[in-house]
């Protein structure tokens, strides 16, 4: 796909993304049966969900720096 391991595995993620959401739902992301606010929504709400996501894995980082420290 690329010269970029990383861009690949992302591309990857979100052709996996697609199909599941396709099963899920049964319609493309260019379906017109939604708002742009009602997409901006959902955008934001994921968005908050990886706020919370991020904040446990940095205090899960943290904890483990601080027993190294003791260590």
């Amino acid at each position: 796909m690329t010269d970029d391991p990383i861009v690949d595995a992302v591309v990857k993620r979100i052709q996996k993304r697609s199909t599941a959401g396709m099963k899920k739902f049964g319609k493309p992301m260019t379906r017109d049966d939604r708002t742009t606010v009602e997409w901006l929504d959902d955008a934001i709400e994921e968005l908050l969900d990886a706020a919370v996501y991020l904040t446990r894995v940095k205090d899960d980082l943290e904890i483990a720096k601080s027993f190294r420290r003791k260590a």
